[in-house]
């Protein structure tokens, strides 16, 4: 083999590919001994050892082991019951002369699915009853004199080579603390430290789970598993992590022959589920251990997982009381609403001290405090607002600044850091440092010898173990697992000490108005609750719910500040009224927006109705605000204690208060109401409502009622107005009641549409017959009509052919009035359609008259209430015939509503009217209208 080639087989890569590699072989054992598995779920084995398959069919006496049930397994080996259970065996001694000569010994426990039986050669047991031994151990008075005493233990015990104890650092870098050796020509490696990659993390995985590894011979053969998948193909590999005999991995083994090394017996030092150190054997030639042997060494590892984790505590229990103690006296002093650096600053030395640091510095807002050796304070803000946007975690260690916050490295001052940051604030943070130290480590091997691969892919491990010495500048000492918890303790205390804090002030807070200083609703919640929880059975208070009248108008004509501004001089005047009238006994809270409420404590009926009496009087003078005049007045909802019997809580109190004060503002406002039950009934019905009539929409509930519209002079029906209807299976719902509740929902455009189309298709053939004159009115909402209403329009007539000159969309007065701005432009839409527009209840406004002329409409419906009034000869003929002519020149057509009478008919017709609707001519009935003349006019003057 030339050179090149030799040089082209060896590739070289970097020590990573150590993490990648299995530490053992999932294919194969040691030798000398045996092995099988079953598969749990079928009973059947399904691995098997090659040195095992020929003996073990040669007694079960068939030519395919894999495959045999479990059942023919323990009877030919003769096991115990247990094992057709996939119990754990322990340690089943007996004779297989079919196998070997030697006695044997059986274990066997399940994994991953899979039963795993064990056997080995029962030899005898090296090391003798270490319970005395264990006894004198436990008398070790500190970590590192437990450990040399145990190496020696192990020694002398079982015989190896060397006996070393294994320390890890946090970093899983490690070191040999304590070494005995049986050889005394053996170069010892006391005091050599080792990279964290010579034991990858899945090598301390494992090493963590299985206590105890032993490896006879390191270079000794391996035997391969025979096995197959219930489908016949190629069997999974057998999870063999608490098996004796598994197989090493090849580089593993390599490490070994490099250190010069035949066998090796190996010990877990676990705490809290993490490998902390381990006791390792060597041996110059291969060596086996019994199980006996392998149960003492794991005994060993218990006691000394037990005297680690023992000693760890102790060593640290009289410092974490101290830290406690400190911790919690930082935050109570922060909770106290002390200055907060300034409670930092006084335990700052204390705090240092805690972590065993040289340097600690901290920022709570704009404030900061530095004390000892700490780097440059723009930088630790820098790297404190990076590690926030970047999201990383709120507290980080690292001993070299350099590598890991090398923002914090640029001066000599620092090498290693706990930077803790304190959540809710950009730059919060508590920090620690540490000086570099200069040390020198004496590495076992060159740590900076690559790794390399064979032909065949394989790892090589590196070569080379003498000793190799690094002077470390650029780190501190190790941040330990005591310095952590001790850091984590004071920043917990100083994050609890300033939430604390803040609650307490938002509690109070939480229960004043920012605007007004009153109480607030919470504040209202916690003193009703009180009284109502009160066993006091003289109890008596009482509830005024007061809302402004009109308030939105300040805000819309001078602004939301000369609003916040009214309300304050609002809760003044009332806690000033108030405190006149009842003194101590009344206090004033205020809800939000415009709505306050006063509370009574031992309040009479009189008394309630004296405070609401004054506080009406009291509002009726104007606030002046800035110079400015505000007109304030108020609505009262009052709920005495007798309202107030039965009530769970304060929001139920509320609800009747609200209930009540509404009932006030629908009388007009400027009053007071005292709840009744009917209140809480009629908002129960209303809720209902709102929710049926989302159904009623559905179910086809909503028709159109059509009352006939006639004409005076001939007594023909020339028309008809469509008005809606809800027909609910129990009885009707009045259109008072149900179209004022589905314009406050929202519902009104679904209920105009629903109307408008049911009456187009009902009086369908009405608006066809071109030999008569018929027009149909249809009453839709403000809130119905805008530019999507003019295309449903148009697509309606579109659709079922109709001359949209006989279709009549009908407005109140009031809306027409209120939103002519909006309605102009939609109305003209309405009309290009060629359909006409009317205004409903003409005559009820104050102001129709001046837009009459400015708004496009073709007629003009009279209220029945200016009908009603009508008389011949009366003063009321001067307002008819006026506004007959006024409507005559502007071209338009009037009619007449609710004419009930023959007089009313001789007095309009008298009056110049032509077209009359009301009941005297037929109530709104369902269904499309008579298409013949009135009886009612038939035998009027014209008939």
């Amino acid at each position: 083999m030339t050179s090149e080639t030799s040089e082209a087989m060896w590739k070289v890569v970097g020590h990573e590919g150590c993490e990648t590699e299995p530490i053992d072989k999932p294919d194969a054992i040691q030798a000398h001994g045996w092995l099988l598995a079953v598969d749990v779920a079928r009973r059947r084995i399904s691995h098997v050892s090659s040195n095992l398959q020929a003996p073990l069919a040669g007694i079960l006496r068939t030519s395919a082991v894999l495959g045999s049930s479990v059942e023919d397994i323990g009877s030919a080996l003769e096991l115990p019951d247990d094992a057709t259970r996939f119990a754990d065996i322990d340690g089943w001694r007996c004779q297989m002369p079919w196998l070997t000569t030697d006695p044997v010994v059986i274990t066997a426990h399940t994994t991953s699915g899979h039963y795993i039986l064990e056997i080995e050669r029962d030899i005898a047991s090296v090391a003798r009853d270490p319970t005395s031994m264990i006894a004198w151990l436990l008398q070790a008075q500190s970590w590192q004199a437990f450990s040399e005493q145990t190496v020696k233990a192990l020694g002398e015990m079982f015989g190896y080579a060397r006996t070393m104890a294994y320390t890890f650092h946090p970093d899983y870098h490690g070191e040999v603390t304590a070494e005995y050796l049986n050889q005394p020509d053996l170069e010892p490696f006391l005091g050599l430290h080792y990279p964290a990659s010579d034991i990858p993390p899945q090598a301390r995985r494992l090493y963590v789970l299985q206590l105890v590894r032993v490896i006879e011979d390191v270079d000794g053969p391996t035997v391969h598993l025979l096995g197959s998948a219930p489908d016949g193909g190629p069997a999974q590999p057998l999870d063999l992590t608490f098996a004796h005999r598994r197989a090493v991995s090849p580089v593993h083994l390599e490490y070994m022959r490099n250190m010069g090394v035949a066998a090796t017996a190996t010990v877990s030092v676990v705490q809290r589920g993490r490998l902390t150190g381990m006791f390792v054997m060597h041996h110059t030639e291969p060596r086996a251990l019994s199980l006996g042997d392998r149960l003492a060494l794991a005994t060993f590892s218990r006691i000394a997982s037990f005297v680690a984790a023992t000693m760890d505590e102790k060593s640290f229990g009289t410092r974490r009381a101290q830290v406690a103690a400190l911790a919690e006296e930082l935050r109570r002093n922060l909770t106290a609403g002390d200055d907060a650096i300034q409670c930092i600053q006084v335990a700052g030395d204390d705090m240092m001290w805690a972590v065993e640091a040289d340097g600690f510095a901290a920022r709570v807002g704009r404030e900061v405090f530095r004390l000892g050796d700490v780097p440059l304070q723009d930088a630790i803000d820098e790297r404190v607002r990076e590690s926030g946007s970047a999201g990383a975690d709120l507290v980080q260690a690292t001993d070299c600044l350099a590598v890991d916050m090398p923002e914090l490295a640029r001066s000599d001052a620092c090498a290693g850091a706990i930077v803790s940051r304190l959540p809710g604030t950009p730059e919060g943070y508590l920090a620690w440092f540490r000086r570099p130290f200069l040390d020198t480590v004496r590495w076992g091997g060159e740590v900076t010898a690559p790794v390399r691969k064979d032909e065949f892919g394989r790892l090589h491990p590196r070569g080379s173990f003498n000793e190799f010495v690094e002077n470390v500048t650029d780190r501190s000492r190790m941040w330990s697992e005591h310095d952590r918890i001790a850091a984590d303790t004071l920043y917990q205390a100083v994050h609890s000490g300033l939430n604390e804090w803040a609650y307490r002030q938002l509690a109070i807070q939480a229960t004043i108005d920012p605007l007004t200083g009153l109480g607030n609703r919470r504040a209202l919640s916690l003193a009703v609750d009180s009284e109502i929880r009160s066993q006091s059975a003289s109890r008596r208070f009482a509830l005024l719910f007061l809302d402004l009248d009109r308030f939105k108008q300040i805000n819309d004509v001078y602004g939301h500040q000369k609003g916040d501004l009214v309300l304050r001089a609002t809760a003044d005047r009332l806690e000033r009224v108030t405190f006149y009238l009842v003194a101590r006994f009344g206090s004033v809270f205020r809800l939000g927006g415009d709505e306050f409420v006063v509370l009574l404590l031992d309040a009479t009926p009189d008394l309630v109705s004296r405070l609401a009496e004054g506080i009406l009087a009291a509002f009726r003078d104007p606030l002046v605000v800035d110079g400015v005049t505000n007109v304030v007045n108020v609505s009262i909802g009052a709920v005495t204690d007798g309202d107030a019997d039965g009530v769970a809580d304060a929001a139920e109190l509320l609800r009747r208060g609200d209930l009540a004060m509404y009932s006030a503002k629908r009388a007009g406002g400027s009053r007071i109401a005292f709840y009744q039950d009917d209140f809480s009934y009629r908002a129960v019905r209303r809720s209902m409502l709102e929710q049926q009539l989302y159904q009623a929409l559905e179910s086809d509930e909503l028709i159109p009622a059509f009352q006939p519209i006639v004409s005076l002079r001939t007594g023909l029906i020339v028309g008809a107005e469509a008005l809606a209807r809800w027909r609910q299976p129990a009885g009707e719902v009045a259109p008072a009641e149900f179209i004022p509740l589905a314009e406050e929902t929202g519902q009104i455009r679904q209920v105009d549409r629903r109307i408008t189309e049911r009456a187009v298709v009902e009086c369908l053939e009405l608006l066809r017959d071109r030999a008569r004159d018929f027009h149909l009115d249809i009453n839709a909402s403000a809130m119905t009509v805008d530019a999507e209403y003019v295309a449903f329009l148009a697509d309606l007539i579109d659709h079922y052919d109709v001359p949209p000159e006989r279709l009549t969309i009908e407005l109140t007065e009031s809306a027409m009035v209120h939103e002519a701005g909006r309605l102009q432009q939609v109305l003209s839409g309405i009309r290009s359609l060629g359909v006409k527009v009317a205004i409903d209840d003409f005559g009820t406004g104050y102001s129709s008259l001046a837009h009459l002329q400015n708004l496009p409409v073709d007629m003009v419906k009279l209220d029945r209430t200016f009908v009603q009034r009508t008389r011949v000869g009366g003063d009321a003929d001067v307002v008819a015939r006026w506004a007959i002519r006024l409507v005559s020149d502007l071209g338009l057509r009037m009619i007449a509503e609710g004419v009930e009478t023959r007089e009313q008919e001789e007095t309009l017709l008298s009056l110049g009217y032509d077209w009359v609707q009301g009941d005297r001519y037929g109530a709104p009935q369902p269904g499309p209208p008579p298409s013949g003349p009135s009886s009612a006019v038939g035998s009027g003057p014209s008939g």
